[in-house]
């Protein structure tokens, strides 16, 4: 593929990536919530604890079982078939290498976390990230061509023939956390296979040293940032499951998924998609600043509604979602879920310091983050899980603005341009809060059920949002109005495509 696109050959393969990305997302997150409300029913916190403390382990191992291979296959400007033979070779043999690391340290860390169930569940967890290495390469090249759609189908196939009918069989069946084991097993194995079926590439190996040398110097960067960043992301994990115990983990790690949703299904795929497109353009510093700022605005209009609607909806989204058993559930998730459009705008920071190999600047933020993780979860275990949430907040809040600095260094661009950028977003947060609030404290006053308070809540919101938009485009911003005509633009139904620019253009003609 080349890599000199044209600004609008480049904004329709950037759209159309998206387009799949969201596709694959929201079916997997329509999948995802009705087997976790399933399983969160047929299984105990104690068996969702248990894989989290296992899986600890095995994500730190995956940290050096590619070694940055694939981002390095996508931010390369060019490639060869040696590079991607090397790739391969390098995923395998990492992968394999740490699958029997994973094997010899048991031991250790049945005794760090007192609890003997790990001697059996963590030996055999570990396979997870060694199936995954086996993908790497052909999932890179798939994105580094813009090809979701097979990205999707491989994705959601793995979920439903992997995750979802393996682990709900089993819990069924009373196998307890080895039907989570086996789901995550089941889903990587799957996955690689599909990739590999739907992206060829050379599978013989190969470690010549001057495309090892190159693929590594680079990976090596990224390892780097992925290590500090994993001790944020598991650092609060380790410190709930070390003192508090397997079952406050499982309550803990329910909270903190429910929370992810956002930065899962939007923000991780912005950053999946605008990675690759930012490599591209990485020498032009307009088109990249751009693509930049229409992210974080978008992100912005999406997502701090979202987050307020989180946490004023947070007992109705437990209860409906995991059960009365999960109560405990409430709080944390209502305090974490404050931190959600920071979380999701500081994944666009990372794909700009991805696209631009500043991998070494970014490992020494994902450092300082790690640390305010690991010290806010310490002093908050006084107050218990809710302490612990106040604590990793504080640590997000951190970072975005450590992230955000980074990249308007790289880009050379003012803070009071990315203020601009999140001022659309605040407003429409407010008009939510206070709009939210009031309905659902209203409708719970008069008794009405759960599921009926979140669904009115929700859809309410949401006209409005779109009613705003209809009566006041320029509420959106420069940025969000210029992403929302880009993607009219591109709709099939040309005659309603044109009308309707047409209209935004007369309505935002001095945005």
């Amino acid at each position: 593929m080349s890599h000199h696109l044209t600004e609008g050959n480049m904004t329709k393969s950037t759209l159309s990536g998206l387009a799949w990305q969201y596709t694959s997302v929201f079916t997997q997150a329509l999948l995802q919530l009705a087997v976790l409300a399933l399983l969160a029913r047929l299984l105990s916190p104690e068996d969702f604890g248990l894989l989290g403390i296992a899986m600890i382990f095995v994500g730190f191992a995956a940290l050096f079982s590619q070694l940055g291979v694939g981002p390095a296959i996508i931010q390369r400007s060019e490639l060869t078939t040696t590079h991607i033979r090397v790739g391969f070779t390098l995923s395998i043999l990492l992968s394999l290498a740490l699958t029997l690391i994973l094997w010899i340290i048991t031991p250790i860390a049945v005794r760090f976390f007192h609890n003997d169930k790990l001697l059996t569940v963590l030996p055999v967890v570990s396979l997870n990230f060694f199936f995954a290495g086996f993908g790497v390469v052909a999932a890179s090249l798939l994105r580094r061509k813009l090809q979701f759609n097979r990205l999707m189908w491989s994705e959601v196939g793995s979920y439903v023939l992997g995750y979802a009918l393996v682990g709900i069989t089993l819990a069924w069946m009373d196998y307890g956390v080895w039907a989570l084991v086996g789901a995550t097993l089941a889903q990587s194995a799957l996955k690689s296979g599909f990739l590999l079926l739907s992206q060829h590439h050379p599978l013989r190996p190969s470690l010549s040293r001057p495309e090892l040398r190159e693929l590594i110097h680079f990976g090596g960067g990224f390892t780097l940032a992925r290590m500090f960043n994993y001790g944020a992301t598991q650092g609060d994990y380790i410190v709930v499951g070390r003192v508090l115990g397997s079952a406050d983990l499982g309550l803990y790690t329910r909270a903190y998924q429910l929370m992810m949703l956002p930065g899962r299904y939007f923000g991780q795929v912005l950053n999946t998609v605008l990675f690759p497109v930012m490599a591209r353009i990485q020498k032009d510093r307009r088109r990249l600043t751009k693509t930049y700022l229409t992210g974080v605005a978008s992100v912005s209009i999406v997502c701090a509604p979202i987050g307020v609607l989180m946490v004023i909806m947070a007992p109705e989204i437990v209860r409906l979602l995991l059960g009365p058993k999960w109560s405990g559930v409430v709080i944390p998730f209502q305090l974490l879920a404050i931190g959600v459009l920071p979380r999701v705008s500081y994944k666009l920071d990372d794909a700009l310091a991805r696209a631009l190999g500043a991998m070494y600047r970014r490992s020494v933020r994902d450092a300082t983050y790690a640390a305010a993780v690991i010290l806010g979860s310490l002093l908050g275990l006084r107050w218990g899980l809710p302490g612990v949430a106040v604590g990793v907040l504080a640590a997000v809040l951190l970072n975005y603005l450590l992230a955000v600095r980074m990249s308007l260094g790289l880009l050379s661009c003012s803070w009071s341009e990315y203020a601009r950028t999140q001022a659309p977003g605040a407003f429409l947060t407010l008009v939510v809060l206070v709009e939210a609030l009031s309905i659902r404290t209203i409708l719970y006053a008069n008794g009405y059920p759960a599921w009926f308070i979140l669904t009115t809540v929700v859809l309410i919101s949401a006209a409005s949002i779109v009613g705003l938009f209809l009566i006041y485009p320029r509420i959106f911003g420069v940025y969000g109005v210029d992403a929302f005509s880009t993607i009219v633009s591109l709709m099939p139904q040309q005659r309603f495509a044109g009308t309707f620019s047409k209209w935004l253009q007369a309505r935002t003609n001095n945005v």
